[in-house]
């Protein structure tokens, strides 16, 4: 069975790591960190939690091109990515699901 958690938005990055570790004990084969206006940034949140973990997926919900500009949130995933994948020696990062419509 496959079972992913997303987290609500905000939580702070300490609190995201413990529970991504948590969650890797579980099995749980990926975490996604919600991003709503107002809320921590989850990427640095993510960025925390890869380094606390070697197998868990990580991953974060749709982040708004109205509130960060769309190459800051590419080069914070970037960043992100090239930070796990140091940490765990592999691609970790989950890609977003596509809709069809």
């Amino acid at each position: 069975m496959q079972i992913d958690i997303i987290l609500e938005a905000g939580l702070p990055a300490t609190r995201v790591a413990a529970l991504a570790v948590q969650a890797e004990r579980y099995g749980i084969q990926t975490l996604w960190v919600s991003s709503f206006p107002s809320r921590r940034d989850p990427v640095p949140a993510l960025t925390l939690a890869s380094q606390a973990t070697s197998r868990i997926r990580l991953g974060t919900l749709p982040l708004s091109p109205y509130e960060v500009h769309p190459l800051r949130i590419a080069d914070g995933l970037l960043t992100l990515n090239e930070l796990s994948t140091a940490a765990a020696g592999s691609y970790r990062l989950k890609p977003w699901p596509s809709a069809t419509f």
